[in-house]
Protein backbone atom coordinates (compact mmCIF):
# COMPACT_ATOMS: atom_id res chain seq x y z
CA UNK A 1 0.00 0.00 0.00
CA UNK A 2 3.52 2.28 0.69
CA UNK A 3 3.81 1.97 -3.52
CA UNK A 4 0.33 2.68 -3.96
CA UNK A 5 0.39 5.64 -2.11
CA UNK A 6 3.93 7.08 -4.24
CA UNK A 7 2.10 6.12 -7.41
CA UNK A 8 -1.31 7.93 -6.55
CA UNK A 9 0.65 11.03 -5.36
CA UNK A 10 2.98 10.75 -8.81
CA UNK A 11 0.17 10.54 -11.03
CA UNK A 12 -1.31 13.26 -9.56
CA UNK A 13 1.84 15.62 -9.29
CA UNK A 14 2.35 15.03 -13.29
CA UNK A 15 0.82 18.27 -14.51
CA UNK A 16 2.96 19.79 -11.97
CA UNK A 17 5.77 17.93 -12.90
CA UNK A 18 5.49 19.08 -16.48
CA UNK A 19 5.21 22.71 -16.19
CA UNK A 20 8.43 22.29 -13.39
CA UNK A 21 10.04 20.94 -16.44
CA UNK A 22 9.24 22.97 -18.55
CA UNK A 23 9.83 26.57 -16.16
CA UNK A 24 13.62 24.61 -15.57
CA UNK A 25 14.12 24.43 -19.63
CA UNK A 26 12.84 27.89 -20.11
CA UNK A 27 15.05 29.54 -17.88
CA UNK A 28 17.69 27.57 -18.74
CA UNK A 29 17.88 27.77 -22.77
CA UNK A 30 15.82 30.76 -22.99
CA UNK A 31 17.76 33.48 -23.36
CA UNK A 32 15.69 36.42 -24.62
CA UNK A 33 12.80 35.93 -21.58
CA UNK A 34 13.89 39.31 -19.84
CA UNK A 35 13.22 40.79 -22.69
CA UNK A 36 9.67 39.61 -22.37
CA UNK A 37 9.69 40.69 -18.85
CA UNK A 38 10.52 44.23 -19.15
CA UNK A 39 8.29 44.90 -22.29
CA UNK A 40 5.82 47.52 -21.67
CA UNK A 41 2.93 45.36 -22.19
CA UNK A 42 4.02 42.87 -19.18
CA UNK A 43 4.97 45.27 -16.34
CA UNK A 44 2.03 47.42 -17.33
CA UNK A 45 -0.51 43.89 -17.00
CA UNK A 46 1.61 42.91 -13.46
CA UNK A 47 1.23 46.44 -12.49
CA UNK A 48 -2.49 46.19 -13.06
CA UNK A 49 -2.85 42.88 -11.26
CA UNK A 50 -0.40 43.95 -8.36
CA UNK A 51 -2.91 47.23 -7.82
CA UNK A 52 -6.20 45.56 -8.38
CA UNK A 53 -4.84 42.44 -6.02
CA UNK A 54 -3.81 44.23 -3.08
CA UNK A 55 -6.65 46.67 -3.09
CA UNK A 56 -9.35 44.10 -3.20
CA UNK A 57 -7.65 41.40 -0.72
CA UNK A 58 -7.26 44.77 2.46
CA UNK A 59 -10.33 46.18 1.20
CA UNK A 60 -11.81 42.61 1.79
CA UNK A 61 -9.91 42.41 4.78
CA UNK A 62 -11.86 45.65 6.17
CA UNK A 63 -15.08 45.25 5.55
CA UNK A 64 -15.28 42.01 6.47
CA UNK A 65 -14.09 42.70 10.44
CA UNK A 66 -17.82 44.19 10.76
CA UNK A 67 -19.41 40.92 9.68
CA UNK A 68 -17.37 38.39 11.70
CA UNK A 69 -18.27 40.41 14.58
CA UNK A 70 -21.31 41.01 14.07
CA UNK A 71 -21.40 36.94 13.78
CA UNK A 72 -20.34 36.52 17.25
CA UNK A 73 -23.59 39.08 18.78
CA UNK A 74 -26.09 36.12 17.46
CA UNK A 75 -27.08 33.84 19.91
CA UNK A 76 -28.61 31.52 18.68
CA UNK A 77 -26.76 28.08 17.33
CA UNK A 78 -29.32 28.07 14.22
CA UNK A 79 -28.87 31.69 13.19
CA UNK A 80 -25.34 31.27 13.17
CA UNK A 81 -26.14 28.50 10.82
CA UNK A 82 -28.07 30.59 9.04
CA UNK A 83 -25.12 33.20 8.91
CA UNK A 84 -22.72 31.17 7.46
CA UNK A 85 -25.29 29.41 4.74
CA UNK A 86 -25.69 32.56 3.88
CA UNK A 87 -22.26 33.71 3.52
CA UNK A 88 -21.19 30.83 1.69
CA UNK A 89 -24.34 30.79 -0.70
CA UNK A 90 -22.63 34.45 -1.65
CA UNK A 91 -18.98 33.12 -2.02
CA UNK A 92 -19.66 31.09 -4.60
CA UNK A 93 -21.81 33.30 -7.18
CA UNK A 94 -19.09 34.11 -9.61
CA UNK A 95 -17.43 36.95 -10.18
CA UNK A 96 -19.00 37.06 -13.69
CA UNK A 97 -22.46 36.61 -11.86
CA UNK A 98 -21.51 39.44 -9.77
CA UNK A 99 -20.91 41.65 -12.97
CA UNK A 100 -24.04 40.55 -14.29
CA UNK A 101 -25.94 41.68 -11.26
CA UNK A 102 -24.10 44.98 -10.67
CA UNK A 103 -24.18 45.97 -14.09
CA UNK A 104 -28.48 46.88 -13.69
CA UNK A 105 -26.63 49.78 -11.72
CA UNK A 106 -26.49 52.82 -13.47
CA UNK A 107 -24.16 54.21 -11.25
CA UNK A 108 -21.66 51.50 -11.81
CA UNK A 109 -20.87 51.97 -15.65
CA UNK A 110 -19.31 55.29 -14.63
CA UNK A 111 -17.04 54.35 -13.34
CA UNK A 112 -13.22 53.22 -14.38
CA UNK A 113 -12.18 50.07 -15.54
CA UNK A 114 -10.34 49.50 -12.47
CA UNK A 115 -12.84 50.67 -9.62
CA UNK A 116 -15.62 48.52 -11.25
CA UNK A 117 -12.76 45.52 -11.33
CA UNK A 118 -12.02 46.27 -7.45
CA UNK A 119 -15.97 46.09 -6.54
CA UNK A 120 -16.35 43.07 -7.90
CA UNK A 121 -13.43 41.44 -6.62
CA UNK A 122 -14.25 42.92 -3.22
CA UNK A 123 -17.55 41.52 -3.34
CA UNK A 124 -16.70 38.51 -4.18
CA UNK A 125 -13.90 37.92 -1.62
CA UNK A 126 -15.52 39.68 1.08
CA UNK A 127 -17.96 36.35 2.32
CA UNK A 128 -13.97 34.29 2.41
CA UNK A 129 -12.60 36.59 4.38
CA UNK A 130 -15.60 36.86 6.81
CA UNK A 131 -14.98 32.98 7.18
CA UNK A 132 -11.59 33.59 8.28
CA UNK A 133 -11.88 36.40 11.10
CA UNK A 134 -14.66 34.15 12.18
CA UNK A 135 -12.26 31.26 12.86
CA UNK A 136 -9.36 33.46 13.65
CA UNK A 137 -11.53 35.14 16.68
CA UNK A 138 -12.15 31.79 18.14
CA UNK A 139 -8.44 31.14 17.99
CA UNK A 140 -7.38 34.48 19.83
CA UNK A 141 -6.86 34.54 23.33
CA UNK A 142 -9.35 37.05 24.18
CA UNK A 143 -9.00 37.13 27.84
CA UNK A 144 -6.55 39.56 27.83
CA UNK A 145 -8.34 41.54 25.59
CA UNK A 146 -10.98 41.72 27.37
CA UNK A 147 -9.35 42.71 30.06
CA UNK A 148 -7.01 45.22 28.69
CA UNK A 149 -10.12 47.01 26.87
CA UNK A 150 -11.68 47.67 30.36
CA UNK A 151 -8.09 49.03 31.92
CA UNK A 152 -7.37 51.25 29.00
CA UNK A 153 -9.06 53.67 27.33
CA UNK A 154 -7.79 53.53 23.79
CA UNK A 155 -9.32 50.39 22.30
CA UNK A 156 -6.92 51.02 19.26
CA UNK A 157 -3.92 50.75 21.91
CA UNK A 158 -5.25 47.29 22.90
CA UNK A 159 -6.11 45.84 19.08
CA UNK A 160 -2.69 46.90 17.73
CA UNK A 161 -0.33 45.31 21.17
CA UNK A 162 -2.26 42.31 22.02
CA UNK A 163 -4.46 41.21 19.31
CA UNK A 164 -1.92 42.03 16.26
CA UNK A 165 1.19 39.69 17.73
CA UNK A 166 -1.17 37.12 18.06
CA UNK A 167 -2.39 37.19 14.52
CA UNK A 168 -0.52 38.74 12.45
CA UNK A 169 1.65 35.46 10.92
CA UNK A 170 -1.65 34.23 10.00
CA UNK A 171 -3.29 37.90 8.69
CA UNK A 172 -0.29 37.60 6.43
CA UNK A 173 -0.66 34.26 4.77
CA UNK A 174 -5.04 35.14 4.56
CA UNK A 175 -3.87 38.30 2.70
CA UNK A 176 -1.51 36.46 0.71
CA UNK A 177 -4.22 34.16 -0.21
CA UNK A 178 -6.88 36.53 -1.15
CA UNK A 179 -3.99 38.37 -3.20
CA UNK A 180 -3.48 35.34 -5.05
CA UNK A 181 -7.66 34.64 -6.05
CA UNK A 182 -7.56 37.81 -7.27
CA UNK A 183 -4.22 37.58 -8.79
CA UNK A 184 -4.97 34.57 -11.16
CA UNK A 185 -8.56 35.86 -12.43
CA UNK A 186 -8.55 37.41 -15.79
CA UNK A 187 -12.33 36.79 -16.88
CA UNK A 188 -14.17 39.80 -15.22
CA UNK A 189 -10.82 42.45 -15.66
CA UNK A 190 -10.81 41.14 -19.33
CA UNK A 191 -14.56 41.64 -20.00
CA UNK A 192 -13.85 45.28 -18.48
CA UNK A 193 -11.17 46.38 -20.35
CA UNK A 194 -8.52 45.91 -17.11
CA UNK A 195 -6.00 44.36 -18.61
CA UNK A 196 -4.01 41.86 -16.05
CA UNK A 197 -0.90 39.64 -15.82
CA UNK A 198 -3.61 36.53 -16.13
CA UNK A 199 -4.67 37.90 -19.39
CA UNK A 200 -1.21 38.71 -20.34
CA UNK A 201 -0.58 34.68 -19.47
CA UNK A 202 -3.86 33.61 -21.59
CA UNK A 203 -2.77 35.50 -24.42
CA UNK A 204 0.12 33.87 -24.75
CA UNK A 205 -1.60 30.84 -25.18
CA UNK A 206 -3.47 31.57 -27.54
CA UNK A 207 -0.67 33.11 -29.63
CA UNK A 208 0.79 29.33 -29.21
CA UNK A 209 4.04 30.39 -28.46
CA UNK A 210 6.31 27.16 -26.87
CA UNK A 211 5.68 25.95 -23.38
CA UNK A 212 8.77 26.78 -22.50
CA UNK A 213 7.90 30.41 -22.82
CA UNK A 214 4.18 30.34 -21.67
CA UNK A 215 5.50 28.61 -18.30
CA UNK A 216 8.13 30.84 -17.89
CA UNK A 217 5.84 33.83 -18.41
CA UNK A 218 3.68 32.14 -15.66
CA UNK A 219 6.91 32.82 -12.89
CA UNK A 220 5.56 35.79 -10.57
CA UNK A 221 2.21 33.11 -9.85
CA UNK A 222 4.75 30.33 -9.32
CA UNK A 223 6.57 32.21 -6.85
CA UNK A 224 3.28 33.56 -5.46
CA UNK A 225 2.23 29.92 -3.99
CA UNK A 226 5.81 29.23 -3.39
CA UNK A 227 6.06 31.77 -0.83
CA UNK A 228 2.56 30.98 0.07
CA UNK A 229 3.79 26.99 0.96
CA UNK A 230 6.46 28.02 2.51
CA UNK A 231 4.73 30.33 5.13
CA UNK A 232 1.95 27.27 5.53
CA UNK A 233 5.01 25.18 6.61
CA UNK A 234 7.08 27.47 8.50
CA UNK A 235 4.51 29.76 9.62
CA UNK A 236 1.87 27.43 11.19
CA UNK A 237 3.88 24.74 12.85
CA UNK A 238 1.98 25.48 15.79
CA UNK A 239 -1.22 22.80 15.33
CA UNK A 240 -4.12 25.22 16.44
CA UNK A 241 -5.63 23.51 19.45
CA UNK A 242 -9.04 24.24 21.37
CA UNK A 243 -11.17 27.20 21.00
CA UNK A 244 -11.60 30.36 22.45
CA UNK A 245 -14.43 31.75 25.15
CA UNK A 246 -14.04 34.84 22.60
CA UNK A 247 -15.26 36.52 25.80
CA UNK A 248 -14.92 40.23 23.78
CA UNK A 249 -17.56 39.02 21.32
CA UNK A 250 -19.84 37.24 23.37
CA UNK A 251 -20.19 40.12 25.71
CA UNK A 252 -20.72 42.33 22.74
CA UNK A 253 -23.91 44.59 23.71
CA UNK A 254 -25.56 45.07 20.64
CA UNK A 255 -27.36 41.84 20.38
CA UNK A 256 -29.79 43.02 17.51
CA UNK A 257 -26.57 43.77 15.70
CA UNK A 258 -26.08 40.36 13.97
CA UNK A 259 -29.85 39.96 13.15
CA UNK A 260 -29.80 42.93 11.33
CA UNK A 261 -27.19 42.03 9.21
CA UNK A 262 -28.46 38.94 8.20
CA UNK A 263 -31.92 40.01 7.61
CA UNK A 264 -30.19 42.40 5.33
CA UNK A 265 -27.95 39.66 3.55
CA UNK A 266 -30.96 37.43 2.83
CA UNK A 267 -33.14 40.74 1.77
CA UNK A 268 -30.03 41.50 -0.72
CA UNK A 269 -30.44 37.40 -1.79
CA UNK A 270 -33.87 37.77 -2.44
CA UNK A 271 -33.41 40.86 -4.08
CA UNK A 272 -30.71 39.52 -6.15
CA UNK A 273 -32.69 36.24 -7.56
CA UNK A 274 -35.54 39.04 -8.28
CA UNK A 275 -33.85 41.47 -10.83
CA UNK A 276 -32.04 38.32 -12.77
CA UNK A 277 -35.70 37.17 -13.27
CA UNK A 278 -37.23 40.22 -13.97
CA UNK A 279 -34.11 40.66 -16.35
CA UNK A 280 -34.92 37.51 -17.39
CA UNK A 281 -38.81 38.21 -18.03
CA UNK A 282 -37.96 40.51 -21.04
CA UNK A 283 -38.19 36.98 -22.99
CA UNK A 284 -40.76 34.61 -22.53
CA UNK A 285 -39.32 32.10 -19.96
CA UNK A 286 -40.32 29.01 -22.61
CA UNK A 287 -38.09 30.59 -25.00
CA UNK A 288 -35.32 30.91 -22.58
CA UNK A 289 -35.29 27.65 -20.88
CA UNK A 290 -35.74 25.40 -24.84
CA UNK A 291 -33.01 27.76 -25.83
CA UNK A 292 -30.92 27.22 -22.41
CA UNK A 293 -32.28 23.52 -21.32
CA UNK A 294 -29.33 21.42 -23.31
CA UNK A 295 -26.40 23.20 -21.31
CA UNK A 296 -28.38 23.19 -17.90
CA UNK A 297 -28.92 19.36 -17.99
CA UNK A 298 -25.44 19.02 -19.67
CA UNK A 299 -23.98 21.50 -16.95
CA UNK A 300 -25.72 19.20 -13.76
CA UNK A 301 -24.43 16.19 -15.14
CA UNK A 302 -20.98 17.28 -15.57
CA UNK A 303 -20.80 18.31 -11.87
CA UNK A 304 -22.35 15.34 -10.77
CA UNK A 305 -20.29 13.14 -12.09
CA UNK A 306 -16.82 15.21 -11.10
CA UNK A 307 -17.68 15.34 -7.74
CA UNK A 308 -18.71 12.00 -7.67
CA UNK A 309 -15.20 11.23 -9.13
CA UNK A 310 -13.27 13.75 -6.90
CA UNK A 311 -15.36 12.53 -3.89
CA UNK A 312 -14.08 8.50 -4.00
CA UNK A 313 -10.26 10.07 -5.19
CA UNK A 314 -10.32 11.70 -1.82
CA UNK A 315 -11.30 9.60 0.32
CA UNK A 316 -8.73 6.82 -1.08
CA UNK A 317 -5.60 9.57 -0.66
CA UNK A 318 -7.16 10.87 2.71
CA UNK A 319 -6.70 6.53 4.01
CA UNK A 320 -3.58 5.89 1.54
CA UNK A 321 -2.44 8.77 3.04
CA UNK A 322 -2.83 8.49 7.11
CA UNK A 323 -1.54 4.72 7.18
CA UNK A 324 1.15 4.73 4.63
CA UNK A 325 2.76 8.14 4.14
CA UNK A 326 5.43 9.84 6.11
CA UNK A 327 5.49 13.42 6.90
CA UNK A 328 7.35 14.69 3.92
CA UNK A 329 4.79 13.02 1.58
CA UNK A 330 2.21 15.02 3.41
CA UNK A 331 4.13 18.04 3.15
CA UNK A 332 4.41 17.35 -0.94
CA UNK A 333 0.48 16.46 -1.06
CA UNK A 334 -0.37 19.61 0.69
CA UNK A 335 1.86 21.93 -1.26
CA UNK A 336 0.64 19.91 -4.48
CA UNK A 337 -3.06 20.87 -3.78
CA UNK A 338 -1.87 24.67 -3.21
CA UNK A 339 -0.55 24.64 -6.30
CA UNK A 340 -3.82 22.70 -8.08
CA UNK A 341 -5.97 25.50 -6.08
CA UNK A 342 -4.09 28.89 -6.83
CA UNK A 343 -2.18 28.26 -9.54
CA UNK A 344 -3.90 30.10 -12.70
CA UNK A 345 -6.55 26.78 -14.39
CA UNK A 346 -5.36 27.80 -17.67
CA UNK A 347 -2.11 26.94 -17.10
CA UNK A 348 -3.12 23.53 -15.69
CA UNK A 349 -5.09 22.58 -18.09
CA UNK A 350 -2.50 23.56 -20.64
CA UNK A 351 -0.35 20.97 -18.89
CA UNK A 352 -3.02 18.28 -19.25
CA UNK A 353 -3.48 19.59 -23.29
CA UNK A 354 0.45 18.88 -23.49
CA UNK A 355 0.48 15.52 -21.28
CA UNK A 356 -2.12 14.66 -23.88
CA UNK A 357 -0.57 15.41 -26.87
CA UNK A 358 2.36 13.41 -25.51
CA UNK A 359 0.32 10.44 -25.15
CA UNK A 360 -0.68 10.73 -29.19
CA UNK A 361 -3.97 8.99 -29.08
CA UNK A 362 -6.84 11.01 -29.97
CA UNK A 363 -10.51 10.66 -29.58
CA UNK A 364 -13.80 12.35 -28.45
CA UNK A 365 -13.72 10.36 -25.40
CA UNK A 366 -10.08 11.59 -24.41
CA UNK A 367 -10.67 15.01 -25.27
CA UNK A 368 -13.72 14.48 -22.67
CA UNK A 369 -11.80 12.36 -20.58
CA UNK A 370 -9.18 15.55 -20.39
CA UNK A 371 -11.85 17.65 -19.61
CA UNK A 372 -12.86 15.50 -16.85
CA UNK A 373 -9.68 15.24 -15.22
CA UNK A 374 -9.01 19.13 -15.43
CA UNK A 375 -12.03 19.34 -13.15
CA UNK A 376 -11.19 16.49 -10.89
CA UNK A 377 -7.76 18.44 -10.19
CA UNK A 378 -9.09 21.82 -9.21
CA UNK A 379 -11.91 19.97 -6.94
CA UNK A 380 -9.75 17.74 -5.22
CA UNK A 381 -8.36 20.36 -3.49
CA UNK A 382 -11.62 21.33 -1.88
CA UNK A 383 -12.25 17.63 -0.95
CA UNK A 384 -8.82 16.97 0.97
CA UNK A 385 -9.50 20.46 3.01
CA UNK A 386 -13.09 19.03 3.99
CA UNK A 387 -11.97 15.21 4.36
CA UNK A 388 -9.37 17.34 6.80
CA UNK A 389 -11.70 19.05 8.72
CA UNK A 390 -14.37 16.54 9.50
CA UNK A 391 -11.42 13.56 10.52
CA UNK A 392 -10.20 16.54 13.22
CA UNK A 393 -13.60 16.84 14.78
CA UNK A 394 -14.28 12.68 14.46
CA UNK A 395 -12.92 10.49 17.38
CA UNK A 396 -11.83 7.47 16.69
CA UNK A 397 -13.83 4.27 18.19
CA UNK A 398 -11.23 1.87 19.13
CA UNK A 399 -13.68 -0.54 19.97
CA UNK A 400 -14.09 -2.37 17.45
CA UNK A 401 -10.35 -2.95 17.07
CA UNK A 402 -10.59 -5.79 19.92
CA UNK A 403 -12.61 -7.80 17.29
CA UNK A 404 -12.24 -9.56 13.78
CA UNK A 405 -14.43 -7.35 12.18
CA UNK A 406 -14.00 -7.61 8.30
CA UNK A 407 -13.21 -4.40 6.50
CA UNK A 408 -16.51 -4.88 4.30
CA UNK A 409 -18.44 -5.35 7.33
CA UNK A 410 -16.82 -2.15 8.98
CA UNK A 411 -17.94 0.05 5.81
CA UNK A 412 -21.10 -1.40 5.19
CA UNK A 413 -22.19 -2.00 8.73
CA UNK A 414 -20.82 0.75 10.81
CA UNK A 415 -19.05 3.67 8.62
CA UNK A 416 -21.53 4.55 5.99
CA UNK A 417 -24.20 4.89 8.64
CA UNK A 418 -22.28 7.03 10.61
CA UNK A 419 -20.48 9.12 8.04
CA UNK A 420 -23.27 9.32 5.47
CA UNK A 421 -24.28 12.62 6.49
CA UNK A 422 -20.68 14.06 6.27
CA UNK A 423 -20.04 12.58 3.06
CA UNK A 424 -22.91 13.94 1.34
CA UNK A 425 -22.26 17.58 2.88
CA UNK A 426 -18.45 17.17 1.41
CA UNK A 427 -20.29 15.41 -2.40
CA UNK A 428 -22.24 18.73 -2.30
CA UNK A 429 -19.87 21.19 -1.04
CA UNK A 430 -18.06 19.83 -4.87
CA UNK A 431 -21.23 20.15 -6.73
CA UNK A 432 -21.13 23.68 -5.79
CA UNK A 433 -17.50 23.97 -6.97
CA UNK A 434 -18.21 22.06 -9.91
CA UNK A 435 -21.14 24.57 -11.01
CA UNK A 436 -18.71 27.06 -10.96
CA UNK A 437 -15.62 26.24 -12.85
CA UNK A 438 -14.90 28.25 -15.46
CA UNK A 439 -11.15 28.45 -16.40
CA UNK A 440 -10.68 24.68 -17.07
CA UNK A 441 -14.24 24.30 -18.93
CA UNK A 442 -12.97 27.47 -21.52
CA UNK A 443 -9.68 25.96 -22.71
CA UNK A 444 -10.56 21.86 -21.97
CA UNK A 445 -14.25 21.95 -23.00
CA UNK A 446 -14.75 19.06 -26.11
CA UNK A 447 -17.00 20.00 -29.33
CA UNK A 448 -20.22 20.14 -28.47
CA UNK A 449 -20.62 20.70 -25.09
CA UNK A 450 -21.05 23.63 -22.83
CA UNK A 451 -21.40 24.77 -19.20
CA UNK A 452 -23.91 26.98 -18.12
CA UNK A 453 -21.21 29.49 -16.42
CA UNK A 454 -19.12 29.35 -19.74
CA UNK A 455 -21.89 30.29 -21.68
CA UNK A 456 -22.82 33.12 -19.72
CA UNK A 457 -18.80 34.35 -19.88
CA UNK A 458 -19.19 34.24 -23.64
CA UNK A 459 -22.67 36.37 -23.50
CA UNK A 460 -21.65 38.85 -21.74
CA UNK A 461 -18.96 39.43 -24.07
CA UNK A 462 -22.13 40.40 -27.00
CA UNK A 463 -24.95 42.10 -23.89
CA UNK A 464 -27.75 39.43 -24.39
CA UNK A 465 -28.82 40.38 -21.01
CA UNK A 466 -32.03 37.76 -21.24
CA UNK A 467 -30.13 34.90 -21.55
CA UNK A 468 -27.11 35.91 -19.50
CA UNK A 469 -29.39 37.22 -16.47
CA UNK A 470 -32.22 33.65 -16.94
CA UNK A 471 -28.80 31.16 -16.77
CA UNK A 472 -27.62 33.29 -13.46
CA UNK A 473 -30.85 32.86 -11.86
CA UNK A 474 -31.15 29.01 -12.65
CA UNK A 475 -27.08 28.55 -11.33
CA UNK A 476 -27.96 30.91 -8.39
CA UNK A 477 -31.02 28.52 -7.62
CA UNK A 478 -29.03 25.43 -8.07
CA UNK A 479 -26.87 26.73 -5.24
CA UNK A 480 -29.44 27.86 -2.74
CA UNK A 481 -31.01 24.59 -3.30
CA UNK A 482 -27.39 22.86 -2.26
CA UNK A 483 -26.91 24.99 0.15
CA UNK A 484 -30.51 24.57 1.89
CA UNK A 485 -29.93 20.85 1.49
CA UNK A 486 -26.36 21.19 3.53
CA UNK A 487 -28.10 23.63 5.91
CA UNK A 488 -30.36 20.82 7.29
CA UNK A 489 -27.79 17.93 7.08
CA UNK A 490 -25.47 20.54 8.82
CA UNK A 491 -27.47 20.37 11.98
CA UNK A 492 -28.05 16.82 12.41
CA UNK A 493 -24.01 16.48 12.16
CA UNK A 494 -24.18 19.40 14.77
CA UNK A 495 -26.62 17.11 16.69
Amino acid sequence: MRVLTYVLVLFFAMPILVLGIYLVEGIYESTGIMHYFIQDSFLTALKHSLILSSLSSVLALITSILFAKSFYTLKNSKLKLLYLLIFAILFMIQPIMILTIVKQIELFGTLGALSQSVIISTLHLIPLATFFWIALYRYTQTESLYIALYLSSFPWRTYWYILFPQIRSKLILAFLFLFILVFIDQEVPSILGYHTYTEELVSQMTLMEEMQTIVLSALPSFMLVGVLCLGMIFGLKKSLSGFSNTIFLKQEPHTNFGKMILIMLYLSLGGILLLLLKTSLTFSLKTLWDNNVEVILQTMGLAFGVSLATFLLGITMQYVLKHYASRVIHIIWVSLLLFYFLLPHSLISLALLDIYQMIGIFSSEGDFMIFFIGYILVLLPIASLLFYIFSMVKKKDYFLDFFPVSYYHRWLKIVLPIQWIVWTIIFLVLITFALNELSVSILLVPPGFETMIVKIYNLLHYGDKANIAFLSFMQLLFLIVCFAILSFLSKKVLK
